[in-house]
């Protein structure tokens, strides 16, 4: 019996699932494992240790994997690739290793032998089309492109906050949930805000959700920009299709109701915009399989 390992990870996670024969089993950290943030070295020790975990967990020796995969956000630079690859070759002896972006994961399991569009929305953003074999990406530059995302949410929830201190802003809901979440005033907590790293600001998008509940303007208004900034993303990959085209999005803002609803309305004519239905981990462990079955056929 086959087994694979899959690994989906970012700024504030990082999933494991473990598939042995039809059964699978699954491992989540929340830690950051983006080498951006985390640190090449980190990732790379978080990753293989975790996956060493899952294995003594269920009870499969390291050398009977016969393939893995990890799709990590940040992992475009190629010597981060081959730094992982290797770690996970020398823990793991007998499988075939590959490593990319988290983009991949959500290719392979919305469309894992089809073309298709997905956008990809949860602490940071990015957009990736498979046409013809071939995987292209749009946007997601790192602090060159930082809107439309969970960060710049957070980030917009505090200033808003901060703001209403002062009488640039209105007081509002907004204001009130992010006061909550920061535990207490925003302003003497204003050195801790700052120095929160991407996926702590991005925490803060929780606020403008639970603000839009209460149909706060504020919050409502921050919620239809980043549904905006995010449907680009689809009109900028309308040139790679002659007709409509089907878009997944994954990620907790993407997926969340009141953005995919919009995104929707905005994409209307153009593009199918569906939300994944599954974990993108599970995308990685169909790369496993292939990247196994493939050298395999070799």
């Amino acid at each position: 019996m086959c087994v694979f390992i899959g690994a989906d990870g970012g700024a504030s996670k990082l999933l494991l699932c473990l598939k042995r024969g039809g059964e699978e089993s699954f491992l989540k950290t929340d830690v950051c494992v983006n080498p951006n943030a985390a640190g090449e070295e980190r990732s790379v020790r978080v990753i293989v240790d975790s996956m060493l975990a899952l294995c003594g967990r269920e009870g499969v020796d390291a050398g009977r994997v016969n393939g893995i995969f990890a799709g990590i956000a940040g992992a475009t630079e190629l010597d981060y690739r081959a730094h992982l690859c290797a770690a996970l070759s020398s823990a793991f002896p007998n499988a075939v290793c590959g490593a990319d972006h988290d983009g991949e994961n959500v290719l392979s399991a919305a469309f894992p032998g089809s073309d298709g569009v997905i956008v990809i929305c949860g602490t940071g953003s990015s957009c990736f089309v498979r046409k013809d074999g071939e995987t292209l990406r749009i946007g997601g530059y790192g602090i060159y492109d930082l809107e439309g995302n969970g960060y710049e949410m957070g980030r917009r929830a505090i200033a808003h906050t901060l703001k209403s201190y002062d009488g640039r802003a209105k007081r509002c809901a907004l204001c009130e949930a992010t006061e909550r979440l920061a535990g207490g005033n925003c302003l003497e907590r204003l050195n801790e805000l700052i120095a929160l790293p991407m996926n702590g600001t991005a925490r803060f998008a929780q606020a403008v959700f639970a603000a839009a509940d209460e149909g706060d303007p504020a919050a409502e208004a921050i919620i239809d920009s980043t549904a905006r900034f995010l449907a680009e993303y689809i009109f900028a990959a309308k040139a790679h299709f002659g007709a409509t085209f089907d878009v997944c999005i994954a990620g907790s803002v993407g997926t969340n109701a009141k953005v995919l609803n919009k995104i929707q309305q905005l994409a209307s004519g153009t593009a199918r915009v569906f939300a994944l239905g599954k974990e993108p981990v599970t995308g990685a462990t169909v790369k496993a399989e292939q990247l196994y079955y493939g050298r395999k056929h070799l």
